[in-house]
């Protein structure tokens, strides 16, 4: 589809008052002075039809306003902004109107309107259209998605994210399936299984993630080897396991003796009747009398005052939210008295009487129907009122009985929870008078057991005596004993500390080399997906770059590091764009429109501004419109190629 710029028609157009351009569908050149409208007229073109200016700013923003301003900055009221533009669409004629205005509402009553606003109007050959309608319409013919793309020779190369830059290019140009890469090059064949699920630059984002964690611990394993050697204890002592089995079990000989003679004869048996006497005596003492149903009254009476002392506290809380009711009730019923004599003052205006065009008094049936409509009116809001006020007084005396009802139930809870308490200090002395009386009883008969006890203890005493000479003498050789076994001890835990210390370091150095293998396996596939991308990159590259002679596109430049850094940049004979000159960036943007007008099947105008700089334009099929900045051209001159 061919579209083509056939005529424009500005008029109060960002302070241009009126300008009538004829294109007739053929490149254009536009000559004049800096601030003589060039950018107004592309401003105009993308306002009818995207409610933007070439920028991309809304109509109304701070940067973009369609409205004449007044020399002091001020805006000019009542007038209408408006632009036509006439296309050539494949070769027909159709005309785009956009009208946009102030709107003004005339209050009943009032002498003047006021400002209310502003509005669009639209138009398709001259037929007035709903916004919407318009839209579907520019829908249709204009793809916004590539329409600056198309019309701006700057936007791809300059203005656009590289990464949307190189997708386009791969979409028109189609891209290189992962496995025709690997069957140019057999190095990456390691890749193939690894890339069916997932692509190339996830596979190598997974990679570098899970090497990181390894060449982390791969640093941190010299230290742990390090602080292993030096945990090895110096100055090993050799074991005599032999000695050491002898001394352990003559002190385990020594202790079953003293054992024998601790546990045999009278004294075992008088400290066994001890331990039974101990434990009757605590039994005496744990005892407690039976004041089961005593407890359980007093629970049931304690549950009945809780419950009584919750519903008093709803009562109150009742009673307060009613209170502050009954305070809002009255002072709704002062507002409705006030606004009752309000209302019977209202006396009808007789200025009504008067016509308020020919200034004459209206016939006397029409001055009738306006008093009667005043006297129903006043009528029926005092019969409201006076409605309105029964019903608050019906509400306030019904709150005012409520809350007589609460008061009068806190007082009956109030003499329940007296009773209550009384009848619980009744329970407290019953239970004191029964424990003191039990106390009284178990005392004997503890007592009794304390006299037994003192004299069996003593009798153990007189047992134990006589073994004492004999005990001694043991724990005296176990002691020596248990000294020599207690160095042997330490000799042991030293050449268990060393052993172990040796096996941690055995096993820190293979688990070094496992990581090390590992890492240098991820290390070489991450490798391969970077001569996977360098590779699919050539061949992309040299696929998308012959289909162009100015713009030769790089997807990768290099880092001072040796990494590479992945972009999309567009280059001409080896220079980045952003280093040639002017003339040159607009060729390489003409050249690229060619190439996505040709791929999309569509020509739109072209605005290339700041044309002077140029000697020559290379050839499109879209229509160029070239804007040119003259010191002599006081208003815009037009010229038809």
């Amino acid at each position: 589809m061919a579209i083509k710029l056939n005529q424009m028609k500005l008029m109060n157009f960002k302070g241009i008052k009126e300008l009538n351009i004829d294109f007739n569908g053929q490149d254009t050149n536009i000559y004049g002075k800096n601030a003589t409208g060039k950018t107004s007229v592309v401003d105009a073109f993308t306002w009818v039809f995207f409610d933007k200016d070439s920028e991309g700013n809304k109509n109304g923003s701070k940067n973009f306003n369609v409205k004449t301003h007044t020399k002091d900055g001020e805006f000019l009221h009542n007038l209408e902004h408006s632009v036509e533009i006439t296309l050539l669409i494949d070769g027909e004629e159709k005309k785009f109107k956009k009208i946009y205005k102030e709107k003004y509402i005339k209050q009943r009553g009032a002498t003047t309107a006021t400002f209310s606003g502003h509005e669009n109007l639209f138009y398709i050959d001259d037929v007035p259209k709903k916004k919407k309608e318009f839209d579907e319409v520019v829908n249709r013919l204009f793809d916004s998605t590539i329409f600056q793309s198309i019309t701006d020779p700057f936007y791809f190369n300059k203005k656009i994210d590289w990464k949307e830059r190189k997708r386009i290019l791969i979409e028109m140009y189609g891209d290189i399936t992962d496995n025709a890469v690997i069957a140019q090059n057999s190095d990456l064949k390691p890749l193939e299984n690894l890339i069916q699920s997932k692509s190339i630059d996830d596979l190598q984002a997974q990679l570098k993630s899970q090497m990181k964690p390894i060449n982390d611990e791969l640093k941190a394993i010299p230290i742990k080897i390090n602080e292993a050697y030096l945990a090895i204890p110096t100055g090993i002592k050799e074991f005599d396991k032999s000695k050491y089995n002898f001394i352990s079990k003559k002190i385990d000989e020594l202790e079953a003796k003293k054992q024998m003679i601790l546990n045999g004869g009278a004294a075992a048996e008088k400290e066994t009747e001890l331990i039974k006497l101990k434990n009757q005596k605590l039994l005496l003492k744990n005892e407690v009398p039976d004041i089961k149903t005593l407890k359980d009254e007093e629970y049931a009476l304690n549950i009945q005052k809780d419950s009584l002392q919750r519903k008093i506290e709803r009562a109150e809380n009742d009673i307060q939210a009613k209170k502050s009711r009954l305070k809002s009730n009255e002072l709704m019923r002062d507002d409705l008295r006030k606004k009752y004599f309000e209302v019977n003052a209202m006396q009808y205006d007789e200025s009504q009487n008067i016509c308020p065009h020919c200034k004459q008094v209206l016939p006397a049936d029409k001055i009738e129907g306006f008093m009667e409509e005043f006297n129903i009116s006043k009528s029926d809001q005092l019969e409201n009122i006076n409605s309105e006020g029964m019903r608050l007084k019906e509400q306030y005396e019904c709150f005012s009985k409520e809350i007589e009802t609460l008061e009068e139930d806190i007082q009956k809870y109030q003499a329940l929870i007296s009773e209550y308490q009384l009848k619980l200090k009744d329970i407290d002395k019953k239970i004191e008078n029964i424990n003191e009386d039990f106390a009284k009883e178990q005392e004997p008969k503890i007592n009794a057991i304390n006299e037994q006890i003192i004299k069996t203890e003593r009798q153990i005493e007189s047992l134990k005596s006589n073994i004492y000479i004999e005990i001694s003498k043991i724990d005296g050789e176990m002691k020596v004993l248990k000294e020599e076994k207690n160095i042997l001890d330490a000799a042991v835990i030293t050449a268990d500390l060393a052993e172990t210390q040796k096996k941690r370091i055995e096993e820190l150095e293979a688990k070094e080399k496992q990581l090390s293998n590992e890492y240098t396996n991820k290390e070489k596939l991450v490798y391969l997906c970077e001569l996977f991308i360098k590779e699919k990159t050539r061949m992309l590259l040299k696929n998308i770059n012959s289909h162009f002679e100015l713009n030769k596109y790089v997807f990768f430049i290099e880092n001072n590091n040796g990494g590479i850094e992945e972009t999309c940049i567009a280059t001409n004979d080896g220079v980045y764009y952003s280093d040639v000159n002017n003339a040159k960036k607009f060729n390489m943007g003409l050249e690229v429109i060619n190439a996505i007008c040709k791929y999309k099947g569509i020509e739109m105008p072209v605005f290339i501004d700041n044309s002077e700089g140029v000697n020559e334009f290379i050839h499109t099929d879209s229509q160029q419109i070239r804007f040119y900045v003259t010191d002599h051209d006081d208003k815009l001159r037009i010229e038809n190629e």
